[in-house]
C-alpha cells in the first residue's frame, strides 16, 4: 500500500498522540522519587515555675480557641509541650495562667516564639510581676 505525503503524516500524528499517555506514564513510573523526608518540628517546651500562693491553670489561645496545657501546684513546677502546628498559625497566640483563687490572671502574647523553642514561666504572688522567659 502506498500513502500520500499527507495521509502518512496523518497516521504518524495519530499514532504519536495515541502513544504519548503511555510513553509519559511509563516515563513517570521511572523517576526517582522525592525521599527528603518532611524536616521534624519539635514542639516548644514550656517550663512553668509557680512561686504563687494558689495553684495555677495554664492555656493557650488563639483566635478565640481556648487550649489547655495543664495546672501547677502552688510552689512547684511543671512542663508542657507546646504543639507546633500551634505556633505556626498565622494568628497570635497567647499564653495565660490563671490562678484557682482570684479574678486576676497573667497573660503575655508568643510573639517570635517558633517550634522547638524552650520558655519559662514563673507566675508569682504578684501576678503582674510574672514574666516569660524565651531560649
Amino acid at each position: 500500500m502506498t500513502y500520500t505525503p499527507a495521509r502518512f503524516l496523518q497516521l504518524v500524528v495519530i499514532g504519536c498522540c495515541a502513544a504519548h499517555p503511555l510513553v509519559s506514564a511509563a516515563c513517570r513510573s521511572g523517576r526517582a522519587r522525592d525521599t527528603t523526608p518532611a524536616p521534624l518540628q519539635l514542639p516548644a517546651t514550656l517550663h512553668v515555675y509557680n512561686a504563687n500562693w494558689s495553684d495555677v491553670r495554664i492555656y493557650l489561645t488563639r483566635g478565640g480557641l481556648v487550649m489547655r496545657l495543664g495546672s501547677v501546684t502552688s510552689q512547684n513546677s511543671a512542663v508542657f509541650e507546646i504543639p507546633p502546628d500551634v505556633l505556626n498559625e498565622a494568628a497570635s497566640v497567647t499564653l495565660v495562667a490563671s490562678p484557682l483563687a482570684g479574678r486576676e490572671s497573667f497573660s503575655t502574647l508568643l510573639t517570635g516564639v517558633r517550634p522547638g523553642d524552650e520558655l519559662e514561666l514563673t507566675v508569682e504572688n504578684l501576678l503582674p510581676h510574672s514574666h516569660l522567659v524565651v531560649r
